[in-house]
């Protein structure tokens, strides 16, 4: 027996009583006009029915649906991470924009940038991968220089989440550079 799919309001705001999925969560893909097939490949676990309740909803309370999506998007923007968070964005950065430049200087130089790979020769080892398959649209493939180091030192592993941090937010800086070593 199937449960009947309705709008419910569990203190989250309008939501599926199937799922914890808001109407707000749907709402930006149903705005873009999204197929039910597009909604589930972003949300694969949503049904059709579900998904044809939602819009129902959001057709019959379009201004107020839209009027909490305004609210949730003007607070998002407002939103500021703690100066702390804002220092390691920071400090990150600059590391990876240090370590792009010395990339790009080598490339220039006719150097070679990738670290070295004990299995370089093997055909189906990581850096032969990287050498024969990398282009200039390539994501890097990011590497912890030193994973046991990880386990003993508090420092390194902050060292490591601020450089990883920074390499995701620029990230398409760093499209082509083959592998990049987190400190």
């Amino acid at each position: 027996m199937q449960r009947e799919i309705t709008i419910v309001n569990r203190g989250r705001g309008p939501q599926l009583s199937t799922s914890r999925i808001t109407v707000q969560d749907v709402v930006p893909y149903l705005q873009l006009n999204y197929s039910y097939d597009e909604i589930r490949e972003v949300m694969p676990s949503l049904s059709v029915g579900e998904i044809q309740v939602v819009e129902h909803y959001f057709n019959e309370h379009r201004e107020e649906v839209l009027e909490v999506d305004r609210r949730i998007r003007a607070r998002n923007a407002n939103r500021k991470n703690p100066p702390e968070v804002e220092e390691i964005l920071r400090r990150g950065r600059e590391q990876v924009r240090a370590r792009l430049a010395a990339i790009q200087q080598d490339k220039a130089n006719g150097q070679h940038v990738e670290g070295s790979n004990r299995n370089e020769d093997d055909p189906d080892s990581l850096q032969s991968m990287i050498r024969s398959r990398n282009t200039p649209e390539s994501l890097p493939v990011l590497t912890i220089a030193d994973p046991e180091r990880l386990r003993h030192s508090r420092d390194y592993v902050q060292q490591v989440a601020e450089s990883l941090l920074a390499a995701l937010i620029d990230i398409d800086l760093l499209r082509g550079t083959g592998r990049l070593y987190l400190p």
